[in-house]
């Protein structure tokens, strides 16, 4: 299964590991789970929806 995550620093924060917090323990409760996240750190929320609009 395939998720896709985005956002702002709160779904890219790292806190220490290699890949995204989220990601890993996602991952650790789905083993058969592909993580694509394209969150942006040092983005604040109201950014991440004026960049969105160019994303998609």
């Amino acid at each position: 299964m395939k998720l896709l995550l985005s956002g702002d620093s709160i779904i890219a924060r790292k806190e220490g590991l290699t890949e995204p917090h989220i990601n890993y323990n996602l991952k650790k409760m789905l083993s058969n789970l592909q993580v694509i996240n394209t969150a942006v750190a040092g983005i604040n929320s109201v950014k991440f929806y004026d960049l969105i609009s160019e994303w998609f």
